[in-house]
């Protein structure tokens, strides 16, 4: 059951609730999520709900990235980096990625952030 997840870089986001995204400085892993990877692309399983999410090679390299224990503007900082973008397009396709991911309830603002 996919969520839109690999889409989700493509989203544009302008809410009170994403500037808060990127504004967090770490975010904590669900315990109930185990993660893998699949050809270069990402796969989350849910053990608690049975959900799966499947991620494009962007939407991976984010969720390593929050694994490795950045926040949101500094994975922001990394991609810009990596790839050819223009920066606010990317904030924006950030913010919504990670802001999916919380709704879905896999990742969470890290408790002393």
């Amino acid at each position: 059951m996919g969520l839109g997840l690999t889409r989700a870089a493509f989203i544009q986001a302008t809410t009170q609730g994403d500037r808060e995204v990127m504004a967090t400085k770490a975010f904590e892993i669900s315990t109930s999520i185990v993660s893998a990877e699949l050809g270069g692309e990402g796969v989350l399983l849910d053990v608690g709900s049975g959900r799966y999410y499947g991620l494009d090679e962007i939407g991976h390299t984010i969720w390593r990235l929050v694994c490795d224990g950045l926040g949101a503007s500094a994975i922001r900082e990394r991609l810009l980096a990596e790839y050819d973008v223009e920066p606010d397009r990317l904030g924006r396709d950030v913010t919504a990625f990670l802001s999916e991911l919380q709704e879905n309830q896999l990742i969470r603002p890290h408790r002393n952030t």
